[in-house]
């Protein structure tokens, strides 16, 4: 983003009453881990957003791929939102969803989940990440020279999904999740109905193919900002990485009302 375009936005946010900050989490708050597991925020960003949760101007709300509960043991600040699974799941103050007959959803997750780690001890590098309503493959500890034949049998593995699940694909990763409407879009519309009004201005931050859902939600009357530019992407803006999303961030509680 250039300083003129960073200034205007700036300028935007500062003027008006609330702020809703949809962040996604890795590759946005966290730079992106070859082993997933380590994933984590570092000291100073949770400092940031903990001053942001602070500030009734803002209300924050983390919007992930990953389980409610994985963000929660990484984040733990109250008065926070956070979206997991790709909207399949929101917890918040005074607001909670899931989506529904969840106990017949992860015992179908929990069975594919058996067959992947089937599938992976073919490929050495690829993990496995269960999240309850959606099982993830990570595949960034895996050789160049491997990605084909991964790629490959992930393919075969998807033409016989039943149809009541669907895959994904991300940054190297792909996931299996029911085959629903939720994603990261509706959740941003259940949360926007909470908080209307002319003063509130809707700001959402995401790096992956699967935030595009989320810009396209707040794009209407908010702004949206990329991780990484894109020609396709459907944000209004990007920031090159996660070290600049912290810079934007510590700069919207500079001369803000308290």
């Amino acid at each position: 983003m250039i300083q003129n375009e960073l200034k205007k936005l700036l300028a935007r946010l500062h003027k008006v009453e609330y702020v809703l900050l949809f962040l996604d989490f890795d590759g946005t708050l966290a730079p992106l881990q070859k082993a997933h597991q380590k994933s984590t925020l570092a000291a100073n960003r949770k400092v940031l957003l903990k001053k942001l949760t602070d500030n009734k101007k803002f209300k924050v709300i983390l919007i992930s791929g990953r389980a409610v509960q994985f963000l929660k043991s990484r984040i733990n600040l109250k008065n926070i939102y956070y979206v997991g699974n790709h909207g399949l799941e929101i917890s918040g103050p005074d607001f909670r969803f899931q989506m529904t007959s969840q106990l017949g959803w992860e015992k179908r997750i929990l069975m594919l989940t058996k067959d992947l780690n089937e599938l992976v001890k073919n490929h050495p590098g690829v993990t496995v990440e269960p999240k309850g309503l959606s099982v993830a493959l990570h595949y960034r500890g895996l050789k160049a020279e491997r990605v084909e034949k991964f790629r490959n049998a992930v393919k075969k593995f998807e033409e016989n999904l039943s149809p009541s699940l669907k895959m994904i694909s991300g940054k190297k990763i792909y996931e299996f999740r029911p085959n629903t409407k939720e994603d990261k879009g509706t959740a941003v519309k259940k949360i926007l109905k909470r908080f209307q009004g002319d003063s509130v201005l809707s700001l959402y931050i995401g790096d992956d193919l699967t935030d595009e859902a989320g810009f396209k939600a707040v794009n209407p009357k908010g702004h949206s900002i990329r991780v990484g530019f894109n020609n396709n992407s459907q944000a209004e803006y990007y920031l090159k990485n996660p070290n600049e999303v912290y810079f934007f961030l510590k700069s919207l509680t500079t001369d803000d009302s308290q």
